[in-house]
């Protein structure tokens, strides 16, 4: 999971499932977001292969998770 502009690498795993259950995205939103190059919450983009140039964070999941939570929470309000 990256940035949309690809600057900063946020989070990365082999297993989808990762995804899905460590930073609770549900699967259809994952599948479709990293088949089609779907932006995620109007900031992330799902890839399936290496960034060269991109910043690897050293975010914690806790971190990103509460990060997401607060990406969630402003999304829904601007619905």
């Amino acid at each position: 999971m990256c940035t949309k502009d690809f600057s900063q690498l946020i989070y990365s795993s082999h297993i989808q499932e990762d995804f899905i259950f460590k930073l609770i995205i549900h699967h259809s939103t994952f599948s479709n977001s990293l088949k089609t190059g779907g932006i995620y919450l109007g900031k992330y983009i799902f890839i399936d292969k290496s960034v060269l140039g991109a910043k690897e964070s050293n975010m914690s999941e806790e971190y990103i998770n509460k990060m997401l939570d607060n990406d969630k929470l402003e999304e829904k309000n601007v619905k």
